[in-house]
Order: structure tokens, then sequence, then C-alpha cells
């Protein structure tokens, strides 16, 4: 069982529900839900105080019950294709038939025309597994103590001035940025 994050356990107000129905019509945006439902901006900014109510609970087990949800990602994860393909006419059907089968697909027609042979198949979709994998592992928190993909190193420079951004890159061991090199070469600041 997946563990719940700690809720607040106070009854919903007018302006909780309110801002949990805006955010049903608006795709989910909550920050903007909450603003158009009268809470400060800079509550709005702090989504939590909405989401980690018991009314956001409740509406979550209302409308994606735990119980729907496993069905689907169960689907998801045994998710097919219909794919079609075309084989040269000196192939024989079992031939066909027996190589799709060596990589996990299932024929369902196979029609001989005048120059090919087209075969319609079920195939993996392995966008759709991957996905639901990618899903379960993170619900599961499988990715928090090691994640697949390392983002800590990318930095957003726009409101950092020059000499943070160098104490930054050299305390990590990474090289100047470009945009940054050429500012200091040109106002002859580039240490030598």
């Amino acid at each position: 069982m997946l563990d719940k994050p700690k809720i607040n356990r106070v009854k919903a107000t007018l302006k909780q529900r309110r801002a949990i129905e805006i955010a049903g019509e608006n795709g989910g945006i909550i920050s903007k839900a909450m603003i158009e439902a009268g809470y400060s901006e800079k509550t709005a900014h702090n989504p939590d105080k909405l989401t980690k109510s018991q009314a956001w609970e409740d509406l979550m087990e209302k409308h994606l019950p735990d119980k729907s949800l496993t069905k689907v990602h169960k689907q998801l994860l045994k998710s097919t294709l219909v794919e079609h393909k075309v084989f040269p006419l000196a192939m024989e059907d079992k031939e066909i038939k027996d190589l799709l089968k060596s990589v996990n697909c299932t024929v369902r027609k196979i029609q001989r025309g005048d120059q090919a042979v087209h075969v319609w198949f079920w195939a993996a979709n392995d966008r759709a597994r991957k996905d639901a994998l990618d899903m379960a592992y993170k619900l599961k928190g499988r990715y928090k103590d090691k994640p697949l993909v390392d983002n800590s190193k990318h930095y957003h420079y726009t409101n950092l001035n020059d000499a943070a951004i160098i104490k930054l890159m050299e305390s990590e061991g990474l090289p100047l940025p470009e945009a940054v090199l050429g500012r200091l070469k040109s106002e002859n600041l580039l240490k030598k």
C-alpha cells in the first residue's frame, strides 16, 4: 500500500471547495484556481495549503479512486498496438508468424497481394508500458534514492550575476558558460 501524505484533517471551507471546483475546470492549475477562488497570491504560490487538505483528499478519492487507478495501470502495463508490416511474397505465412512471435508479436491477419504480403499484428505498446512502469516506480518511491537522471547540474543563469555563476561553477568543477566567458572577455575581467 502506498504511503499517503500527511493530511490536514480540517473540514473543507467554501473557499477550498470553490478552488477545487475551479481546478477541475481549468485542467488542474492549482495556483490559478486558488487565486480565482479568493486566496491571496502568496497563499496560492503554496498549493500544498489546498492539496494537503481533507477536501482535496476527498475529491481525489471521489474522482480518482485507487481501485480504478490500479485497474487502468495494470492495463497500461499490458498495453498493445495493432501494427502493419509488408513482407516479400517469397515468405511463407508460418515464417512470418514465427518471426513476429520471436519478438513477442501476435499475428492477427495475413493478406497476400500481387506484389507483397500485408500482415497486421499486435505488438507491445512500449511507450505506454514504459510510462506505466515509470509511474509505478515513482509512486513506490523507487527513484528518490537513486535518480536515473542527475538534474542537479543544470542551472538557470538568468537570475544570477556573473560572480555567483563563477562561484557556483567553480564549486561544482564545471566550465563557465560561453555567455559568461564572452562577457568577461569583452570587459577584460577574465582572470588569467
